[in-house]
């Protein structure tokens, strides 16, 4: 026979700590605390692995996960988990509260994730993951781009994933924001393209990626040849230490015929402003507006205005979360494809600089 109540009430703190649930310390039956364990048990169980700006995005959207979350979030600079954390405050409560651990290093915690957010700088994000794989079973990776510096990186990370089993996408999203996702798409329907992204300042090389990755969405194409001569070789520092920047323009020539030119003013305070034409529709769009122009009758006159706000990481990651834990699948760029796209990109620039520059680098030096 079961006693209905624990006395022990050392036990009874451990799990109230666990839970968060200080009643239980007055009143402790058996069946509650099964039931509490099963709870416990049961959460899924999240890393966000880098606290830093990109990181605490990512980890504002697990607040609305609609399911609870088991989190961890690791980051060696207590700075970076501080501000971390007063974002999540900041989020109101979703229809979960989910329990959160702040930590300095990666430990022995969980024996596995359902899914780990890598939002660390590209030159330490392979090592990182070999770290996580060590220790964990991780069903699913979210890694942020550049995904690595070096180009072997990338074949071996593609095999470790193979060898565990495990599923990865990368953070390029503007092929699942829906407007873009679906209306652009199907305005365009695969023509040949000439897409432009225009404006200042921007970071250019750390976010090519981004605009490189839209247009072989729309296109459905992901072979292409990419021209560096217009890029402006004056280096510029990063806001992150020990990583470059350039301004300038760069082109991209796609298999099926359309082009990329995608520019970045060194001054000036110039929005991104993208420009889509086919020989029968041409759209224009503000994101820092919200807004898209587009013309799908052949009238020179005759445009449309559609709303069609950016989301944001910190919008964007929670439907993604729910998805691979409940769908096993993500609307995000498949590892195996963003990889061929940064290889695509950064082979070619790292020889260009090189051949250009009286500085030679043996790595991309972008994040």
């Amino acid at each position: 026979m079961v006693k209905k109540n624990i006395p022990n009430r050392k036990i009874s703190k451990i799990i109230c700590y666990l839970v968060g649930s200080i009643e239980l310390l007055n009143d402790c039956s058996f069946v509650k605390l099964v039931e509490i364990f099963k709870k416990v048990n049961d959460l899924k169980k999240v890393a966000i692995i880098g606290a830093g700006n990109i990181g605490s995005r990512h980890l504002q959207a697990l607040k609305n996960v609609s399911f609870p979350l088991d989190i961890t979030v690791i980051d060696p600079n207590p700075e970076s988990l501080k501000i971390a954390k007063e974002r999540y405050d900041s989020i109101p409560l979703g229809k979960e509260k989910h329990t959160i651990n702040y930590l300095k290093n990666i430990e022995k915690i969980h024996d596995e994730f359902e899914v780990a957010i890598i939002a660390t700088h590209s030159n330490i994000r392979r090592m990182v993951i070999e770290q996580l794989l060590a220790k964990y079973h991780i069903k699913s990776f979210i890694l942020e781009k550049i995904l690595f510096n070096k180009t072997e990186d990338y074949s071996i990370i593609s095999d470790l994933l193979k060898d565990h089993n495990c599923q990865a996408w990368v953070n390029c999203t503007r092929r699942t924001i829906p407007f873009y996702k679906d209306t652009i798409k199907n305005w365009f329907n695969k023509d040949k393209l000439i897409f432009v992204v225009s404006g200042s300042q921007w970071n250019l090389i750390s976010n090519l990626i981004h605009f490189v990755d839209y247009m072989a969405y729309i296109i459905g194409n992901d072979e292409f040849s990419i021209d560096f001569k217009h890029l402006n070789l004056n280096k510029i520092n990063s806001r992150i230490p020990n990583f470059l920047e350039f301004n300038g323009t760069i082109k991209v020539f796609f298999n099926e015929g359309s082009i990329g030119i995608i520019n970045c003013y060194p001054t000036g305070k110039q929005p991104i402003i993208i420009d889509i034409a086919s020989a029968t529709v041409r759209c224009i769009m503000n994101e820092a507006e919200g807004k898209t122009w587009v013309n799908l009758s052949n009238d020179e006159i005759d445009w449309e205005v559609h709303d069609s706000k950016i989301l944001y990481t910190s919008q964007l990651t929670t439907s993604f979360v729910e998805d691979i834990i409940k769908n096993n699948t993500c609307a995000l760029t498949s590892y195996k494809e963003s990889m061929k796209l940064h290889l695509q990109i950064f082979e070619p620039l790292l020889k260009y600089l090189n051949e250009n520059l009286t500085d030679k680098f043996k790595n991309y030096p972008f994040t």
